[in-house]
């Protein structure tokens, strides 16, 4: 007879980086450029589908104007460059860019603290994947993004998702969640009325959309395996969301 067992042990894909201040990110320049080689689940989902540049593209054209906060690698900037956009601005604490060409599109900047360099209403979208989570501050960058938007304009904000089954069976059982921990840097979690009250205060919730569905540990592991191929997506299994926030 087949045994399943629930083990909440921590899978190595997302354990990542330990938490670093702003001065030690800087300071450890080769360290954080080898954990960024890997895309998020979000950004592969445009790299595989073109699901955000189709987005971008239909709504505000090709002209759009557009600034990715924390763009690491510049992976997905390079998928907007492919797609014919080329009002492109990139922002992050060093220059980690694999494409040498998108280094003019490169504005370092701190997001704790540092003011977005643009001009009120300005920019047509806003794309922040997987960056809030590591934030010390993310209401300020939060009415950074509110400042420079024009009204309409879109702000594409993904994020661990804090509030799955497997989550609240952890909270309850340790007072953690799966991926907020120790061995980790993710440091902002924000509950749904706390999400309300300060993001929505500036923007209206489109919709949002989960990645694969997700397990912790089953034994045996083959069936987690299967589980995380086959689950589909939803808010209560998936491990990441994407929210599509229209600026008031």
């Amino acid at each position: 007879m087949l045994s399943l067992s629930l083990v909440f042990a921590l899978p190595k894909y997302i354990m990542g980086l330990k938490y670093l201040t702003s001065e030690q990110i800087k300071q450890n320049h080769k360290l954080i450029s080898k954990h960024l080689i890997k895309p998020s689940s979000t950004i592969s989902k445009e790299l595989e589908e073109g699901y955000f540049s189709g987005h971008i593209k239909e709504r505000y054209g090709r002209d759009a104007i557009i600034v990715e906060l924390g763009c690491a690698s510049g992976v997905f900037l390079k998928s907007l460059v492919n797609a014919g956009f080329s009002k492109l601005n990139g922002i992050d604490i060093d220059d980690y860019l694999q494409f040498s060409a998108l280094r003019g599109a490169l504005r370092i900047l701190d997001l704790n603290k540092d003011a977005l360099p643009f001009p009120d209403k300005s920019i047509d979208v806003v794309c922040a994947f997987q960056i809030f989570e590591h934030l010390e501050n993310p209401f300020f960058i939060e009415r950074e993004v509110a400042r420079v938007l024009r009204p309409g304009g879109l702000f594409l904000l993904s994020m661990p998702n804090g509030h799955t089954i497997w989550d609240k069976l952890r909270f309850f059982a340790s007072g953690n969640l799966n991926n907020y921990h120790i061995k980790n840097n993710h440091i902002t979690f924000l509950t749904r009325d706390v999400f309300t009250k300060t993001f929505l205060e500036n923007f209206s919730l489109e919709k949002t959309i989960y990645d694969h569905g997700w397990t912790p540990w089953i034994r045996p592991r083959r069936i987690t395996s299967w589980l995380n191929r086959h689950l589909p997506p939803w808010r209560l299994w998936s491990l990441n969301k994407c929210h599509f926030l229209i600026r008031k």
